[in-house]
């Protein structure tokens, strides 16, 4: 689903999902745009949007067929002007996707008036069984002691060769990048601390045949630069 937020992804106010085939519209407000059109965007690709006739239309015409669109930046009660733009609807509501003609939605709460209370039914609602990651881990678990075959374990290596956590497999940084990330650490000092994190974390740690050259030969390198006086 294409996303106009028209420089305002940060701020809050009204928008409306536009399905681009046959014009009908859905309608509603959020503190920020960005994190409300992602949070459409993953309910309507899982095929669990609560309004179930945006998501009919968006299983028929497609992904690409919709477009989240900012209709206006509202600094104080969003909800208040939420409700002008659906008062628009009134006489032609076949038009629009929303169940009800008037906005039921109000400002989010950010802070509870009873934190320690809030916290404590929070904290019993995901606890032991209520947890969904309860028996999965620790000796719960139907894997716990179970070894791991060494075809599996060649497995899971295979398929985490080469990857990057961040997605950029595979691309190239251009010089321009690179002598950013360059200046940027140039002169930066480690803590002590951080120095100690760094020799746990590498005690033990035998590195290969491969490593060892690679790393001789980049030392090769800078030694000769300096020879040459670079």
């Amino acid at each position: 689903m294409k996303k106009e937020y028209k420089g305002n992804s940060r701020k809050s106010g009204v928008y409306q999902i536009r399905n681009l085939v046959d014009g009908k519209v859905y309608i509603g407000s959020t503190k920020e745009f960005k994190t409300r059109a992602c949070s459409h965007t993953n309910a309507l690709l899982k095929g669990q949007h609560h309004n179930k006739h945006l998501q009919a239309a968006f299983d028929r015409d497609g992904e690409e067929s919709f477009v989240f669109e900012v209709l206006e930046v509202v600094d104080g009660d969003y909800v208040e002007v939420e409700q002008q733009y659906l008062n628009q609807f009134l006489d032609q509501w076949v038009e629009c996707y929303n169940f009800d003609k008037k906005s039921i939605t109000g400002p989010r709460r950010t802070f509870s008036k009873t934190p320690e209370e809030t916290r404590a039914k929070q904290s019993a609602a995901s606890s032991g069984k209520n947890n969904p990651m309860y028996g999965l881990f620790g000796t719960l678990s139907p894997k716990w002691g179970v070894k791991m075959s060494q075809e599996a374990k060649d497995k899971i290596s295979k398929a985490r060769k080469g990857r990057i956590p961040n997605g950029r497999l595979g691309t190239k940084l251009s010089e321009e990048t690179k002598e950013k990330i360059r200046s940027a650490h140039l002169g930066k000092m480690l803590s002590v601390e951080h120095k100690q994190k760094l020799s746990e974390s590498h005690k033990g740690i035998i590195p290969t045949e491969e490593t060892r050259k690679r790393r001789a030969a980049s030392m090769k390198k800078y030694w000769d630069k300096k020879k040459q006086g670079n």
